[in-house]
Protein backbone atom coordinates (compact mmCIF):
# COMPACT_ATOMS: atom_id res chain seq x y z
CA UNK A 1 0.00 0.00 0.00
CA UNK A 2 1.86 2.66 -1.27
CA UNK A 3 4.86 1.42 0.96
CA UNK A 4 3.06 2.32 4.50
CA UNK A 5 3.75 0.19 7.02
CA UNK A 6 0.43 -1.77 9.46
CA UNK A 7 0.92 -1.75 13.40
CA UNK A 8 -0.71 -3.83 15.30
CA UNK A 9 -1.25 -5.03 18.79
CA UNK A 10 -2.57 -8.51 19.84
CA UNK A 11 -2.36 -10.57 23.26
CA UNK A 12 -2.34 -13.71 21.48
CA UNK A 13 0.85 -14.98 19.68
CA UNK A 14 -1.05 -17.26 17.12
CA UNK A 15 -2.79 -13.91 15.62
CA UNK A 16 0.67 -13.20 14.35
CA UNK A 17 0.31 -16.05 12.39
CA UNK A 18 -3.27 -15.65 11.04
CA UNK A 19 -2.52 -11.34 10.17
CA UNK A 20 0.82 -12.90 8.28
CA UNK A 21 2.99 -10.52 10.32
CA UNK A 22 6.63 -9.76 9.10
CA UNK A 23 7.99 -8.88 12.39
CA UNK A 24 6.94 -9.26 15.76
CA UNK A 25 7.80 -7.30 18.99
CA UNK A 26 7.38 -8.44 22.82
CA UNK A 27 5.73 -5.90 24.83
CA UNK A 28 6.27 -6.16 28.05
CA UNK A 29 4.44 -4.84 30.63
CA UNK A 30 5.22 -1.49 32.56
CA UNK A 31 7.13 -1.35 35.94
CA UNK A 32 4.90 -0.44 39.13
CA UNK A 33 6.52 3.36 38.86
CA UNK A 34 6.11 3.60 35.10
CA UNK A 35 2.87 2.52 35.06
CA UNK A 36 1.48 4.66 37.48
CA UNK A 37 3.69 7.32 35.99
CA UNK A 38 1.12 6.84 32.56
CA UNK A 39 -1.73 6.94 34.77
CA UNK A 40 -1.16 10.00 36.33
CA UNK A 41 -0.65 11.34 32.78
CA UNK A 42 -4.42 10.16 31.41
CA UNK A 43 -6.24 11.25 34.59
CA UNK A 44 -4.74 14.70 34.81
CA UNK A 45 -3.61 16.12 38.13
CA UNK A 46 -6.78 18.35 38.58
CA UNK A 47 -8.48 15.38 38.75
CA UNK A 48 -6.02 13.98 41.06
CA UNK A 49 -6.16 16.84 43.50
CA UNK A 50 -9.93 16.81 43.78
CA UNK A 51 -10.87 14.75 46.71
CA UNK A 52 -8.58 14.15 48.95
CA UNK A 53 -9.05 9.81 48.66
CA UNK A 54 -8.81 9.88 44.89
CA UNK A 55 -4.90 9.58 44.70
CA UNK A 56 -4.61 6.36 47.17
CA UNK A 57 -8.07 4.95 44.98
CA UNK A 58 -6.03 6.00 42.04
CA UNK A 59 -2.69 4.12 43.01
CA UNK A 60 -5.35 1.13 43.61
CA UNK A 61 -6.76 1.32 40.29
CA UNK A 62 -3.87 1.79 38.46
CA UNK A 63 -1.99 -1.63 40.32
CA UNK A 64 -5.16 -3.67 39.40
CA UNK A 65 -3.98 -3.01 36.16
CA UNK A 66 -1.14 -4.73 36.17
CA UNK A 67 1.34 -2.85 34.03
CA UNK A 68 -1.25 -3.30 30.81
CA UNK A 69 -0.62 -0.46 29.06
CA UNK A 70 -4.35 -0.26 27.25
CA UNK A 71 -6.04 -1.19 30.56
CA UNK A 72 -4.22 1.97 32.42
CA UNK A 73 -4.80 4.59 29.45
CA UNK A 74 -8.38 3.72 29.40
CA UNK A 75 -8.98 3.36 33.31
CA UNK A 76 -7.12 6.68 33.20
CA UNK A 77 -9.05 8.67 31.11
CA UNK A 78 -12.49 7.68 32.46
CA UNK A 79 -10.87 8.13 35.72
CA UNK A 80 -13.27 8.35 38.93
CA UNK A 81 -15.55 11.98 39.83
CA UNK A 82 -14.27 13.38 37.16
CA UNK A 83 -15.72 11.27 34.30
CA UNK A 84 -18.55 10.81 36.72
CA UNK A 85 -19.24 15.03 36.78
CA UNK A 86 -18.72 14.90 33.58
CA UNK A 87 -22.04 13.14 32.24
CA UNK A 88 -24.77 15.25 30.90
CA UNK A 89 -27.76 14.93 33.48
CA UNK A 90 -28.43 13.42 36.90
CA UNK A 91 -30.37 10.50 35.00
CA UNK A 92 -27.45 9.12 33.18
CA UNK A 93 -25.83 9.62 36.43
CA UNK A 94 -28.06 7.61 38.54
CA UNK A 95 -28.08 4.85 35.34
CA UNK A 96 -24.47 4.51 35.65
CA UNK A 97 -24.45 4.18 39.22
CA UNK A 98 -27.07 1.71 39.12
CA UNK A 99 -24.58 -1.02 37.04
CA UNK A 100 -22.21 -1.43 39.99
CA UNK A 101 -25.37 -3.57 41.67
CA UNK A 102 -23.99 -6.54 39.00
CA UNK A 103 -21.30 -8.89 39.47
CA UNK A 104 -17.80 -7.86 38.47
CA UNK A 105 -17.74 -9.13 34.59
CA UNK A 106 -21.25 -9.51 34.52
CA UNK A 107 -22.88 -9.34 31.26
CA UNK A 108 -26.04 -7.41 31.32
CA UNK A 109 -28.44 -7.82 28.55
CA UNK A 110 -29.42 -4.26 26.99
CA UNK A 111 -32.94 -4.76 27.47
CA UNK A 112 -32.97 -5.55 30.58
CA UNK A 113 -31.12 -2.90 31.98
CA UNK A 114 -33.02 -0.67 30.44
CA UNK A 115 -35.98 -2.45 31.43
CA UNK A 116 -34.81 -2.01 35.34
CA UNK A 117 -33.35 1.85 34.84
CA UNK A 118 -37.70 2.18 33.73
CA UNK A 119 -38.82 0.14 36.28
CA UNK A 120 -36.32 2.14 39.17
CA UNK A 121 -38.28 5.62 37.90
CA UNK A 122 -35.12 6.59 36.16
CA UNK A 123 -36.90 6.85 33.09
CA UNK A 124 -40.71 7.54 32.14
CA UNK A 125 -42.80 4.30 32.51
CA UNK A 126 -45.73 6.18 31.35
CA UNK A 127 -44.55 6.23 27.22
CA UNK A 128 -42.40 3.00 27.29
CA UNK A 129 -40.93 3.46 23.63
CA UNK A 130 -39.78 6.91 24.62
CA UNK A 131 -38.39 5.33 26.95
CA UNK A 132 -36.31 2.87 25.95
CA UNK A 133 -34.77 4.64 23.06
CA UNK A 134 -33.53 7.08 26.13
CA UNK A 135 -32.19 3.85 27.45
CA UNK A 136 -30.38 2.78 24.90
CA UNK A 137 -29.24 6.41 24.46
CA UNK A 138 -28.08 6.62 27.70
CA UNK A 139 -25.83 3.50 26.93
CA UNK A 140 -24.49 5.12 24.09
CA UNK A 141 -23.11 7.73 26.36
CA UNK A 142 -21.70 5.41 29.14
CA UNK A 143 -19.99 3.43 26.46
CA UNK A 144 -18.38 6.69 24.74
CA UNK A 145 -16.65 7.67 28.32
CA UNK A 146 -15.55 4.74 28.81
CA UNK A 147 -17.02 3.50 31.70
CA UNK A 148 -19.22 0.75 30.20
CA UNK A 149 -17.81 -2.01 27.92
CA UNK A 150 -20.14 -2.98 25.02
CA UNK A 151 -20.01 -6.44 23.49
CA UNK A 152 -23.03 -6.86 20.80
CA UNK A 153 -26.10 -7.06 22.92
CA UNK A 154 -24.68 -6.93 26.30
CA UNK A 155 -22.87 -4.28 28.19
CA UNK A 156 -20.35 -4.97 31.35
CA UNK A 157 -18.41 -2.63 33.74
CA UNK A 158 -15.10 -3.12 34.25
CA UNK A 159 -14.25 -4.31 37.30
CA UNK A 160 -12.08 -0.88 38.69
CA UNK A 161 -14.86 1.18 36.82
CA UNK A 162 -16.83 -1.18 39.31
CA UNK A 163 -15.09 -0.17 42.46
CA UNK A 164 -15.40 3.13 41.68
CA UNK A 165 -19.29 3.46 40.84
CA UNK A 166 -19.12 1.60 44.68
CA UNK A 167 -17.63 4.30 46.39
CA UNK A 168 -19.43 7.46 44.18
CA UNK A 169 -22.63 5.45 45.99
CA UNK A 170 -21.68 5.18 49.29
CA UNK A 171 -19.37 7.56 49.68
CA UNK A 172 -20.41 10.86 47.24
CA UNK A 173 -24.25 10.05 46.59
CA UNK A 174 -24.69 7.93 49.49
CA UNK A 175 -27.99 10.22 50.62
CA UNK A 176 -29.64 8.98 47.44
CA UNK A 177 -27.21 6.30 45.95
CA UNK A 178 -26.63 4.55 48.99
CA UNK A 179 -26.28 0.39 48.05
CA UNK A 180 -24.90 -2.71 49.64
CA UNK A 181 -23.82 -4.77 47.31
CA UNK A 182 -22.07 -8.33 47.78
CA UNK A 183 -22.11 -10.83 44.64
CA UNK A 184 -20.27 -13.67 44.02
CA UNK A 185 -19.17 -13.96 47.28
CA UNK A 186 -19.91 -17.71 47.82
CA UNK A 187 -22.66 -16.77 50.99
CA UNK A 188 -24.41 -19.67 52.20
CA UNK A 189 -26.49 -17.27 55.07
CA UNK A 190 -27.89 -13.51 53.55
CA UNK A 191 -25.88 -10.93 55.46
CA UNK A 192 -26.91 -9.22 58.78
CA UNK A 193 -30.32 -7.29 58.08
CA UNK A 194 -28.87 -4.20 60.02
CA UNK A 195 -27.30 -3.43 57.03
CA UNK A 196 -29.88 -3.46 55.05
CA UNK A 197 -31.70 -0.27 56.97
CA UNK A 198 -32.28 2.93 55.70
CA UNK A 199 -30.14 1.41 51.90
CA UNK A 200 -32.05 1.82 48.86
CA UNK A 201 -30.52 -0.80 46.73
CA UNK A 202 -29.33 -4.34 47.89
CA UNK A 203 -27.57 -6.56 45.62
CA UNK A 204 -26.25 -10.56 46.57
CA UNK A 205 -26.25 -12.04 43.24
CA UNK A 206 -24.60 -15.04 42.58
CA UNK A 207 -24.37 -16.70 45.96
CA UNK A 208 -25.37 -19.61 47.93
CA UNK A 209 -28.40 -17.97 49.94
CA UNK A 210 -30.83 -20.97 50.67
CA UNK A 211 -32.61 -19.73 53.70
CA UNK A 212 -34.44 -15.94 53.94
CA UNK A 213 -36.26 -16.81 57.36
CA UNK A 214 -35.52 -13.15 59.06
CA UNK A 215 -37.79 -10.51 58.60
CA UNK A 216 -35.74 -7.17 57.43
CA UNK A 217 -36.46 -3.58 58.26
CA UNK A 218 -35.67 -1.51 54.88
CA UNK A 219 -38.76 0.54 54.04
CA UNK A 220 -36.39 2.67 51.77
CA UNK A 221 -35.82 -0.66 49.48
CA UNK A 222 -36.31 0.23 45.60
CA UNK A 223 -33.94 -2.74 44.41
CA UNK A 224 -33.35 -6.09 45.45
CA UNK A 225 -31.36 -8.34 43.37
CA UNK A 226 -31.38 -11.99 44.51
CA UNK A 227 -30.52 -13.77 41.70
CA UNK A 228 -28.55 -16.86 40.55
CA UNK A 229 -28.26 -18.09 44.52
CA UNK A 230 -29.82 -21.60 45.80
CA UNK A 231 -32.96 -20.28 47.57
CA UNK A 232 -35.74 -22.59 48.61
CA UNK A 233 -37.40 -20.78 51.58
CA UNK A 234 -38.56 -17.15 52.29
CA UNK A 235 -40.71 -16.27 54.85
CA UNK A 236 -44.13 -15.44 54.60
CA UNK A 237 -43.29 -11.61 55.82
CA UNK A 238 -39.34 -10.84 54.10
CA UNK A 239 -41.47 -8.27 52.38
CA UNK A 240 -43.41 -6.78 55.00
CA UNK A 241 -41.67 -3.78 55.49
CA UNK A 242 -40.49 -3.08 51.66
CA UNK A 243 -43.05 -0.60 50.97
CA UNK A 244 -40.98 1.26 48.34
CA UNK A 245 -39.82 -1.37 46.28
CA UNK A 246 -39.84 -1.32 42.85
CA UNK A 247 -37.53 -3.67 41.59
CA UNK A 248 -37.35 -7.14 42.36
CA UNK A 249 -35.42 -10.38 40.73
CA UNK A 250 -35.52 -13.64 42.29
CA UNK A 251 -34.58 -15.30 39.01
CA UNK A 252 -32.23 -18.20 38.38
CA UNK A 253 -33.50 -20.08 42.13
CA UNK A 254 -34.24 -23.35 40.83
CA UNK A 255 -35.36 -24.09 44.06
CA UNK A 256 -37.66 -21.63 44.96
CA UNK A 257 -40.89 -23.16 43.96
CA UNK A 258 -43.22 -20.86 45.31
CA UNK A 259 -43.35 -17.03 46.22
CA UNK A 260 -44.65 -16.07 50.28
CA UNK A 261 -47.55 -15.01 50.48
CA UNK A 262 -46.41 -11.63 51.49
CA UNK A 263 -45.04 -10.72 47.76
CA UNK A 264 -48.79 -9.41 46.77
CA UNK A 265 -48.25 -6.24 49.05
CA UNK A 266 -45.78 -4.48 47.01
CA UNK A 267 -47.42 -2.15 46.01
CA UNK A 268 -44.72 0.01 44.85
CA UNK A 269 -43.25 -2.66 42.62
CA UNK A 270 -42.75 -2.25 38.57
CA UNK A 271 -40.31 -4.89 37.20
CA UNK A 272 -40.53 -8.45 39.12
CA UNK A 273 -38.53 -11.15 37.61
CA UNK A 274 -39.44 -14.39 39.27
CA UNK A 275 -38.48 -18.31 38.63
CA UNK A 276 -39.75 -20.27 36.01
CA UNK A 277 -42.54 -22.58 37.43
CA UNK A 278 -45.55 -24.06 35.62
CA UNK A 279 -47.67 -22.90 38.75
CA UNK A 280 -50.16 -20.97 37.50
CA UNK A 281 -51.68 -19.79 41.30
CA UNK A 282 -48.28 -18.38 41.57
CA UNK A 283 -49.14 -16.29 38.33
CA UNK A 284 -52.08 -14.99 39.62
CA UNK A 285 -50.91 -14.19 42.59
CA UNK A 286 -47.75 -12.28 41.59
CA UNK A 287 -50.55 -10.47 38.76
CA UNK A 288 -51.46 -8.25 41.61
CA UNK A 289 -48.30 -6.88 42.53
CA UNK A 290 -48.65 -3.40 42.23
CA UNK A 291 -49.52 -3.50 38.54
CA UNK A 292 -45.55 -4.68 37.62
CA UNK A 293 -44.29 -2.96 34.58
CA UNK A 294 -42.45 -6.18 33.56
CA UNK A 295 -43.14 -9.44 34.95
CA UNK A 296 -41.46 -12.84 33.73
CA UNK A 297 -42.83 -16.20 34.36
CA UNK A 298 -42.44 -19.09 31.79
CA UNK A 299 -43.14 -22.51 32.59
CA UNK A 300 -40.49 -25.58 32.68
CA UNK A 301 -39.19 -26.95 29.62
Amino acid sequence: MNGSKVVFTTRFINVCGLMESQKKFKVDCLQPEDAWELFKMKVGENTLNSHPDIPQLAKTMAEECDGLPIALITIGRAMLKFSYDKLPDDKTRSCFLYCCLFPEDYKIQKRKLVDYWIGEGFLDENDRRKSQNEGYSIIGTLVRACLLEVENEYVKMHDVIRDMALWIANEIEQEQQNVFVNTGAGLTEAPNFRKWEGVRRVSLMQNKIEDLSEIPTCPHLQTLFLSRNYLKIITGDFFRSMHSLRVLNLSNNPSLTRLPSGVSNLVAARHVRFIKHRDTRVARRVGGIGKPEIFELRAHS
